[in-house]
């Protein structure tokens, strides 16, 4: 099982992993170069359909091949047994409704004639690269990170044998009518009822976390909102699954307002945002897939989520927008004078009116919360404008952020 936990956290990934490994009669010496290739990034994409998984692989020599991953698919006829199955035990529907799943559920859907986990034959690949293995080393690899996608989604269980989520959900929703819905133990809070007596004008100090905090008590761990159901026409190019990932970071960002309304990032502007979000995907390849969605070059989203790290909100704007940079003149003046009592040469800290210019791509710049930033320069891979990361924590004194060897 140890090796199971380096790609999966779920226990539904690991039994993934522990099937392809044993039960799914793949070459044992082909999962062993997968695993490596797998561990080093070189999976660059992911896309699940009915039946197959699609992905992008980066070879030794930088090379791009194209890999699918064939499952073998349920027939049709099949699933009803499977969904009375699943909705006659509250257990499965709750956990299904939460984005888990329970234990049993392999065990009853197998019962009902249908196996989720890949056994003998389930597992077909099919690789752009020269190599005539089954499997090769790349698609050994997306098989692998097949179950670090089931720990977030592990609708694609069922997905990979041909019925979609919203199949699902409908069939479940059909079994289930006229009864109550199963949530768990994470209950909401109206909002009329955390604003009751209250008015945006008498709140003074109290601020909105502290009031929702007030009203109800913070739950265990953040709700998992229920999967997008509806089903939107083709020409509105809405994907379900970026809906269901919003709608779940609203809800952990709700469940910190209420444990730590600091936490919440509410405040933070767009850019902030989007560099807390990269600094949440669970891999590389979210990070590149978030920043394609908004027309940023991956390391420019990449620079901007190390910063938010380092620090904060305004550590973003910093890196992000120069013309957020302090110009006073003084306050520049002083900090090249520090500059030159920690024995860098003056030549060096010329006033570069407005950011002291550093050599080897350095600069030390005030934001514009009045602290100091390290900033270094990376030239563009394509010959466009330099991105600058954050070298150290920002602080009041400039002192804190130089370290002289280094410059």
């Amino acid at each position: 099982m140890a090796r199971a936990t380096v790609f999966a956290s779920s226990w539904w990934g690991e039994a993934w992993v522990d099937a392809l490994e044993s039960s799914a009669k793949l070459d044992p010496n082909r999962l062993g170069r997968g695993r490596s290739y797998a561990r080093k990034g070189s999976v660059v994409a992911l896309m699940f359909d009915p039946g197959r998984v699609r992905a992008r692989v980066l070879g030794n020599h930088g090379r791009t091949y194209q890999t699918e991953i064939e499952v073998r698919v349920v027939a049709d006829s099949a699933w009803d047994g499977v969904a009375d199955a699943l909705a006659a035990k509250s257990a499965h529907v709750a956990a299904l409704a939460d984005a888990s799943l329970d234990p049993a559920i392999v065990t009853d859907v197998r019962c009902a004639g249908v196996e989720l986990l890949p056994g003998p034959g389930d597992l077909r690949p099919h690789c752009s690269c020269p190599d005539w293995a089954e499997p090769c080393k790349h698609a050994a690899a997306v098989c692998y990170l097949v179950a670090a996608e089931l720990d977030r989604d592990p609708y694609l269980l069922f997905l990979l044998r041909g019925l979609p989520r919203e199949s699902l959900v409908t069939m479940l929703a059909e079994r289930r009518a006229g009864g109550e819905r199963q949530t768990g133990d994470v209950r909401g809070v109206v909002a009329s009822e955390a604003w009751k007596g209250s008015s945006l004008d008498d709140l003074g100090p109290v601020s909105l976390p502290q009031r929702l905090a007030r009203s109800a008590a913070a739950p265990r761990r953040p709700g998992r909102p229920l999967p997008w159901e509806l089903a939107a026409a083709s020409s509105e190019r809405i994907d379900p699954r970026r809906v269901d990932e919003l709608a779940a970071d609203a809800a952990d960002r709700a469940w910190r307002m209420l444990t730590d309304g600091d936490a919440s990032g509410l405040s933070a502007g767009p850019r902030a945002d989007l560099a807390r979000r990269a600094v949440a995907a669970s891999h590389p390849r979210d990070v590149a897939a978030l920043a394609a969605r908004c027309r940023l070059a991956p390391a420019t989203l990449a620079a901007w989520a190390e910063a938010w790290q380092i620090g904060g909100d305004d550590a973003v704007d910093v890196v992000a927008d120069p013309d957020s940079w302090s110009i006073d003149q003084d306050r520049l003046a002083a900090g090249r004078d520090q500059l030159v009592e920690l024995g860098i040469q003056r030549r060096s800290v010329a006033l570069n009116y407005d950011s002291l210019g550093m050599p080897k791509g350095n600069k030390i710049v005030i934001g514009s919360d009045g602290r100091w930033y390290h900033l270094r320069a990376k030239a563009s891979p394509r010959g466009g404008q330099d991105q600058f990361h954050l070298v150290a924590a920002p602080s009041s004194d400039i002192t804190d952020v130089v370290e002289v060897p280094s410059i």
